[in-house]
């Protein structure tokens, strides 16, 4: 069975259900070493389980996306531990609420914000030093789109 991602490792946030899940599963399956990361670390303890039994690599990290401190810790582990990051998969995400912007209430907006844009700049921050540099040399446009 072909392996396309054998000796790649991803970072997957979010990895306990829903996408999140489902791309872990599948990374897995595809020969990467799984980062899983979330909040519940018993559910992500049982994606490692059922990724490592179908004979992938995963490890737990639990991480609460509304803590910057939280994110750091995660950064600092991984940044310790694995010498590159092949892929990140920023999935982890907060819905928000559902009505309209004039009467958004602002803690949730707040929140929302955290989750979804600011952890995810620290996340690429810290992380950058791991991650692969695309594309590897600048690109030059072609003479007819100047």
């Amino acid at each position: 069975m072909s392996k396309p991602l054998e000796g790649r490792i991803a970072l997957i946030t979010g990895a306990n259900r829903g996408i999140g899940l489902a791309i872990a599963k599948a990374y897995g399956r595809a020969g990467a070493h799984c980062i899983l990361a979330a909040r519940n670390k018993a559910a992500l303890e049982a994606v490692a389980a059922e990724i490592t039994a179908a004979g992938g690599a995963a490890e737990t990290l639990g991480m609460d996306l509304e803590r910057p401190a939280s994110i750091a810790a995660a950064i600092d582990l991984i940044v310790r531990r694995h010498p590159r990051l092949d892929i990140f998969v920023a999935n982890a995400a907060s819905l928000g609420a559902r009505q309209a912007i004039v009467q958004y209430p602002m803690a949730v907006w707040l929140h929302t914000f955290q989750v979804n844009v600011h952890a995810n700049l620290q996340l690429l921050q810290g992380l950058d030093g791991l991650l692969p540099r695309w594309p590897p040399t600048p690109r030059r446009r072609p003479d007819r789109m100047r």
